[in-house]
């Protein structure tokens, strides 16, 4: 991150910098999955908070969109700052449309939405990886993603929840974007996910 820039009364400026969660609730994720998904949230955001004390120009909003067989807001539209975040319980419906989610955060990610002085976004994606999308489905929605200048600049992951060994989203995302691999540091709470974070 850039260091802080001092306003002329001496204060911090600060530059926002919108985090998005794309959560998974579908069919699928009964069980212990949706409780550790709910769970993992909930101890990331003390560990956020935590990184972020340090970097006093930064200031973070949070977002949450939740999908199964449409993709809603569960938190949002309006960002919420850091601090007066909480997390909502989530509980599982339907089937795993993932491209609805990221067409949606793809419009939130336009240049008529987004402040132009803000740090690139951050997008996590938490699912068990049955997406019951076609897959030139889903491709579709991750090109339309990378159209936006914000979605190109965005610092984005998949993390799954479950130890299934197909997880398609995370496999679909990596063969659609094999030139983007970032290495970021995540909140404790999500680093201990069984399957490792990967860009999608």
């Amino acid at each position: 991150m850039s260091s802080a820039v001092p306003a002329p009364e001496g204060d911090i400026v600060k530059r926002p910098l919108q985090f998005f969660w794309l959560v998974d609730y579908s069919g699928s994720m009964g069980g212990r999955k949706i409780a550790t998904l709910n769970q993992a949230i909930r101890e990331a955001i003390p560990e956020v908070k935590k990184a972020v004390a340090t970097h006093p120009e930064v200031q973070i909003v949070m977002r949450a969109i939740k999908f199964s067989d449409d993709a809603l807001w569960h938190v949002g539209p309006d960002a919420v700052p850091l601090d007066q975040f909480v997390w909502p319980e989530l509980t599982i419906a339907g089937g795993t449309s993932t491209a609805k989610a990221i067409r949606k955060l793809t419009d939130e990610l336009s240049m008529e939405k987004m402040s132009k002085k803000g740090y690139p976004p951050v997008c996590i994606l938490v699912s068990d990886g049955y997406c019951t999308d076609p897959s030139e489905e889903y491709n579709s929605a991750i090109q339309e993603l990378e159209q936006q200048p914000w979605g190109k600049k965005a610092v984005r992951f998949s993390i799954a929840i479950g130890n299934e060994s197909n997880y398609d989203a995370s496999a679909r995302a990596a063969q659609a974007r094999p030139h983007r691999r970032r290495r970021q540091t995540l909140p404790a709470a999500l680093q201990r996910s069984p399957t490792p974070a990967t860009p999608y």
